[in-house]
């Protein structure tokens, strides 16, 4: 919390007061000594306390607060704490192979050894069939289900049932589904599938959700997708996340409308800023959609 609040006050004092980053981290000891003797002992002692920080924050401040900070040179007080808290391309940077590579010896096959160069490219990129981009949680998911109603206008797709395509703007702060057409029974969210350890979930297939941090999704709706997956041979893995994971139809469930809730999605490496998908893996998702939309 002290260093969170540290980057706020370095932001205010450059931006409106002029204040130089060393400046105000040369005064932020003094500024926490007159805090624990002037404000700390008479918390318990006030008739309302106010926590003004928000989660939003940091992602706000972080393009001015990084540039601000690496402009301070070595040497001074407090440098190495100052560089443990800022990204630090010197011990943060992760080199991620656009190629379908499992252990050391793939990558060796390659030819890419110790000692070779690399270049950072904040651009997005498409190579070998992956996709690397922002947010492509959104953008990835709108374009499938986008595909698809192309699909409807121009192949003749017909839908097996009454289908409404959602587009939910509040999905990241948790109502973006809370409104839900008065004769809905199902709702199937798009969402991206993240990888890691302790993950199913493959850039190169769809996921199917059986569970996330809320609770588990409706099993019959569930198992009717992937029996679907079976059918046609969609590769697919079942796959449950937590402890912080949620997708919209997760919302319309909290609000309190009486539907099944399912979510598929692409295996999607990170979130939040750097992300990577595979064309297959969006491929999967979109042939699942329709498979299940449309039988």
């Amino acid at each position: 919390r002290s260093w969170f609040r540290l980057v706020r006050r370095t932001v205010r004092d450059h931006r409106f007061r002029g204040t130089d980053p060393m400046d105000t981290i040369a005064m932020w000891a003094n500024v926490r000594r007159g805090e624990s003797k002037y404000i700390s002992p008479f918390r318990e002692k006030a008739d309302f306390e106010f926590d003004t920080a928000f989660e939003y924050e940091l992602p706000v401040f972080n393009a001015t607060a990084t540039t601000l900070f690496r402009a301070i040179p070595e040497g001074i007080e407090r440098y190495e704490e100052l560089r443990t808290v800022l990204p630090d391309y010197r011990k943060n940077v992760c080199v991620v192979l656009d190629e379908n590579v499992k252990c050391a010896a793939d990558v060796a096959k390659l030819g890419i050894a110790t000692g070779d160069m690399i270049a950072l490219d904040p651009r997005p990129v498409f190579v070998n069939g992956y996709i690397k981009s922002r947010f492509i949680d959104d953008k990835a998911a709108a374009a499938i289900l986008l595909t698809f109603l192309k699909a409807l206008k121009e192949e003749g797709v017909t839908p097996s049932r009454k289908v409404f395509a959602y587009f939910a703007f509040y999905e990241e702060i948790g109502h973006g589904t809370v409104w839900l057409p008065a004769d809905t029974k199902d709702i199937l969210a798009i969402d991206i599938a993240p990888t890691g350890p302790d993950q199913t979930s493959d850039e190169r297939k769809v996921s199917i959700f059986a569970k996330d941090s809320r609770f588990p999704y409706h099993w019959g709706m569930t198992n009717e997708l992937r029996q679907k997956a079976i059918e046609h041979g969609i590769d697919y893995v079942m796959d449950i996340f937590t402890p912080h994971y949620g997708t919209d139809g997760d919302a319309s469930v909290t609000a309190g409308y009486d539907i099944r809730h399912a979510a598929i999605g692409f295996g999607t490496a990170n979130s939040h800023g750097y992300e990577r998908t595979h064309v297959d893996g969006l491929k999967n998702t979109y042939d699942l959609l329709c498979a299940y939309l449309t039988e």
